[in-house]
């Protein structure tokens, strides 16, 4: 109780104190850097692959098969996100990372794996 007895016993020192809270939180608040619809770019990866003439099939088993357990092995990578297509004579690949991921080495660790 000895908060509230100095408070009743100060109303003028109370008042000051509450006051400097206001001005001082509204001044954190005016001067905070924020954004409501920040700049935010997921890394994201696209590969395309052309096998010209093969069946969907042939794609899936000789193209996106073996890429998928190369890319599986990268570190970083979402692998709920990741998808991967085959279509006739082009495997198309959308391999997501986690943010913290940088977009550059994401790239430069498919091309190692691919290879």
């Amino acid at each position: 109780m000895y908060i509230s007895d100095v408070a009743i016993k100060k109303p003028i020192a109370t008042i000051t104190v509450m006051l400097a809270l206001v001005v001082f939180g509204l001044f954190a608040l005016l001067t905070l850097k924020t954004d409501e619809f920040p700049d935010v770019q997921p890394p994201i990866v696209a590969v395309t692959v052309v096998y010209p003439g093969a069946s969907p099939e042939t794609v899936e088993r000789e193209i996106v098969e073996p890429i998928e357990d190369a890319l599986f092995s990268i570190s970083g990578l979402d692998g709920k996100q990741t998808t991967a297509s085959a279509t006739d004579g082009l495997a198309q690949f959308l391999v997501f990372f986690d943010f913290e991921k940088n977009l550059q080495e994401a790239t430069q660790d498919i091309r190692a794996e691919s290879e």
